[in-house]
């Protein structure tokens, strides 16, 4: 009897250790808008503040993005200050890259090297920037509000977002709650999933040998580094190095880590309990990211019983279009918050406290 008993419980112990691996996750989906509440500009700005910004460091440099501009955008104006859509400039510059090969019109002005070179600039400039906003804690001070009000230990968090202030306000938080960057970590931590890269983080084969500076890293994954000082004082001239970041390209180039990161991202929307988004209003330019989350809501959906509610989808966004975005590729059942992130926050304490 007492065997019985013991091998019933063995039983029931391995079907609840089955039910915890099966668990469903929470996720949340980030983008421009939840770094515009730490001050960094979006994507139709963030060209514009960035080249500006070089300017006044380095002319000769911006000189090359604005003869690229002034070609692409022949209305373009440095006195006017009409920088594009980072991501449609950026889009722009690889059909350029394109139409300027072999099988179309060949061009000596804008060869495939010279335009490489301005977008590599333009990219530059851009990591640039938004280092200068990882010191001040006083800027994540909404995302890790967001932290503490919202996500919990297993949840999922997917940031397309090139800057770190997500994974800074997650360590923010009191517990030991540094964020993991694999679907298949342990549930007791929150996991970070990153498929445009971070500014932060470095292919090894692209940094020099220098044991000093490698020393300084640490190890994100197979072959890719990140760099922990997030004020760059030990190492300023760790930016002359290209940060492993890929921009919202029509048709992605990736391989590697990037696709694992993808393959995460479609897993765990696919099996969410609930779905947030936050700031991100599904760019056009992205087609990539569009097909991976509708493909994902859509299996999410298509395994659940029969009689089961829908997967709840949460879209908090002050641009009334993300809506209409969201419903096309979601269907019935989106809840919209058209309001900044700061002001969901604020609310969700409301509802908290009373």
């Amino acid at each position: 009897m007492a065997k019985t008993k013991l091998a019933n419980a063995k039983v029931k112990g391995k079907r609840k250790q089955g039910a915890v691996r099966k668990r469903r996750r929470r996720v949340f989906i980030l983008g421009a808008g939840a770094s515009a509440s730490c001050g960094i500009a979006v994507a139709r700005d963030i060209l514009r503040e960035a080249m500006q910004r070089l300017a006044r460091r380095n002319a000769d440099q911006a000189d090359k993005v604005h003869d690229l501009l002034r070609y692409l955008y022949p209305g373009f104006s440095e006195d006017l200050s009409n920088y594009p859509n980072v991501e449609d400039f950026l889009n722009l510059v690889e059909m350029a890259k394109e139409f300027h090969g072999e099988a179309y019109i060949a061009s000596k002005q804008w060869s495939q090297t010279r335009l490489q070179e301005a977008a590599d600039i333009s990219l530059r400039a851009i990591t640039e920037y938004i280092w200068d906003f990882m010191a001040d804690a006083d800027r994540r001070r909404v995302l890790s509000a967001l932290a503490g009000e919202l996500v919990r230990p297993g949840d999922v968090i997917v940031s397309f977002n090139w800057d770190f202030m997500i994974d800074l306000a997650l360590e923010d938080r009191d517990e030991d709650s540094s964020p993991v960057y694999t679907y298949s970590s342990s549930r007791h931590s929150v996991v970070l999933l990153k498929p445009h890269g971070s500014i932060d983080w470095f292919e090894k084969s692209k940094l020099p040998g220098e044991k000093k500076l490698l020393k300084e890293m640490q190890h994100r994954a197979s072959g890719v580094y990140f760099y922990p000082y997030f004020q760059l004082a030990q190492n300023p001239d760790l930016l002359q190095y290209p940060s492993f970041i890929v921009p919202p390209l029509s048709v992605k180039k990736f391989g590697g880590f990037l696709q694992r990161v993808w393959r995460d991202v479609y897993r765990a929307v696919a099996a969410a309990t609930e779905l947030y988004i936050i700031g991100y209003s599904l760019p056009r330019e992205d087609q990539f990211a569009r097909l991976v989350i509708g493909r994902a809501i859509q299996r999410n959906n298509s395994v659940r019983k029969e009689g089961h509610k829908r997967l709840p989808v949460i879209v908090v966004n002050p641009d009334e279009g993300a809506m209409a975005a969201f419903a096309k590729l979601v269907g019935s059942g989106v809840q919209f918050f058209q309001t900044s992130l700061q002001n969901y926050v604020a609310w969700l304490r409301e509802q908290h406290d009373g």
